[in-house]
């Protein structure tokens, strides 16, 4: 990002004040991190025009008391020829009133499409491959299918868009407390993105919802400018009457599905192209003057 770019988009250093306020703040598949991640399934169609780039922050509020959360900080690339890779620092929660210092981990995320047609498209990729953690690595490998632009309501002003798939890991359970066994099932993910019409100048509002293979979560993407936007969901909405409770009240020990209040921020910026150098014009004599022509000589 250039000198130009920051004084274009003054929000921008409010982006990155929080993006170091989750460097401080204390599951590792934090909603919205991950690329083409609808929520916390990866159910996002990518679809862009030319080279993007995305930076953010999310967090997801477990409990109350004493602001227990997991947050997480990314970066995303997305090209115009369905390539998407990104790589997120993540912070765990505590799991119980002794834990002291959770681990953090560092991951790296790649998928592509690999098939469209009209309305229908077909991505695969590898989620949560940890650079750096001390917990057994489990990979998320999914295939999910797409179809989108799907015109709905009788003035067809919302663009419904629908996924899928099938993947092992962390797609389709994360838990809370990182000690948990690592589990390779793989299990059906399901989502559902609503393009509404508010906000269309800036891009339109989305309604979100995703179904992990065990939990369900909802959410929406509120666009602030064409660049900036913000997030919220509730993750694992099934358990909302058990928030901001314990699994054991004395230890303060957290659910491994616990419902979580989740935000975060996120800026998206594109690759300027260079345009084509110009081809100045010129007068070209093709007559020559008079005083130059041998015949009258």
């Amino acid at each position: 990002m250039n000198k130009k770019l920051f004084a274009k988009n003054p929000l921008i250093f409010i982006l990155l004040f929080f993006l170091l306020q989750a460097f401080l703040m204390g599951n590792t598949r934090v909603a919205f991190s991950r690329p083409s991640a609808l929520i916390r399934t990866p159910s996002l169609l990518i679809n862009a025009q030319e080279q993007e780039y995305h930076v953010g922050f999310s967090n997801e509020l477990i409990n109350t008391d004493g602001f227990n959360s997991s947050s997480s900080i990314y970066f995303k690339s997305i090209s115009n020829e369905g390539f998407e890779y990104g790589i997120a620092y993540s912070s765990h929660a505590n799991i119980n009133a002794s834990t002291q210092n959770p681990p953090s981990d560092l991951s790296l995320h790649f998928n592509k499409k690999i098939y469209e047609a009209e309305t229908t498209h077909i991505n695969v990729g590898v989620n949560d491959i940890l650079y750096s953690s001390t917990s057994d690595h489990e990979l998320s490998i999914y295939i999910s299918l797409l179809n989108s632009g799907i015109a709905v309501g009788k003035k067809k002003k919302f663009i419904l868009q629908t996924a899928l798939g099938f993947g092992s890991g962390k797609v389709n359970y994360d838990s809370h407390n990182y000690q948990d066994n690592a589990s390779h099932r793989a299990r059906f993910f399901f989502g559902i993105n609503m393009k509404t019409p508010y906000r269309a100048k800036q891009g339109g509002v989305d309604v979100l919802f995703d179904f992990d293979g065990s939990g369900f979560h909802v959410g929406s993407i509120i666009p602030i400018n064409q660049q900036l936007d913000f997030k919220a969901a509730i993750t694992n909405f099934q358990n909302i009457g058990n928030f901001n409770t314990y699994e054991e009240k004395a230890t303060k020990t957290i659910f491994s599905d616990a419902t979580a209040i989740t935000f975060g921020v996120g800026f998206k910026f594109k690759e300027q192209s260079k345009p084509p150098p110009k081809i100045t014009s010129q007068k070209i004599k093709f007559a020559t003057e008079e005083k130059d022509c041998l015949l009258i000589h």
